[in-house]
């Protein structure tokens, strides 16, 4: 089996450096990779507190509901007894 060279491919020795394999340093590779999981790791706290917000937020929701709804309640029986002495029905 032959080799058959690609017609105008050239390989030059920046393309060599960069392509070598792990004992030249990696161009960086390993610090690059090291700030993405950094930056994964910021991301992840970030969406702790988020989510411990939202649930915050929808506690204080269905209290804040419920609160509204008593007092909705409330209302509407104090201005049907308004009514019913109004009307003279009691």
């Amino acid at each position: 089996m032959s080799v058959i060279k690609f017609p105008g491919a050239q390989i030059t020795a920046t393309m060599q450096t960069q392509h070598s394999g792990p004992g030249n340093g990696g161009s960086g590779m390993e610090a690059r990779i090291a700030s993405l999981e950094m930056h994964v790791q910021y991301i992840r706290r970030d969406l702790d507190e988020v989510r411990i917000d939202v649930r915050d937020v929808k506690h204080r929701q269905e209290r804040d509901f419920r609160i509204l709804f008593r007092a909705l309640i409330v209302a509407v029986l104090g201005l049907a007894a308004l009514m019913a002495k109004g009307f003279d029905w009691i």
